[in-house]
């Protein structure tokens, strides 16, 4: 908003159409900015919370909940993309029962702890298994 603007407003001088849309315009640029920086905030205070959940396992904080969201598991390793691509393919040779277009992490991860021949072809590549999760916060009064 211009300063002749603001000045005519607090005046209680009409604004035109134009000034009032100009007026609405630079209120919109203020909010989204807010917006943004609140965003980085609540980021960065939920990736802390999330931190301590994941240290101390509790999930209630007054009116807030922390839920758990799984997420697809993966294979990890100190490997470069192309020798982690290059142990994939040999993998997917090794083991045609987890290959459906391409390996199968889920059924893999859940096969990890019963089936030897998925443990012994990963460790055999200093390979292992981890399943991701991220942690998510809502007022207990949200569904």
């Amino acid at each position: 908003m211009s300063a002749e603007t603001k000045k005519r407003a607090s005046k209680r001088i009409p604004l035109t159409p134009a000034e009032l849309a100009e007026a609405r315009a630079a209120h919109i640029v203020e909010l989204r900015a807010k917006i943004n920086n609140l965003e980085g905030e609540l980021a960065e205070e939920t990736d802390e919370l999330a931190k301590y959940v994941e240290q101390t396992g509790q999930e209630e904080f007054g009116a807030l909940k922390a839920i758990k969201r799984v997420g697809a598991a993966k294979i990890v390793g100190d490997l470069t993309p192309n020798e982690l691509k290059y142990a994939t393919e040999q993998l997917m040779n090794e083991l045609p029962d987890f290959v459906k277009h391409s390996l199968d992490m889920s059924k893999m991860f859940n096969a990890l702890r019963t089936d030897s021949k998925v443990a012994n072809a990963l460790s055999a590549r200093g390979l292992s298994m981890e399943q991701t999760a991220s942690w998510t916060f809502r007022a207990k009064s949200e569904k």
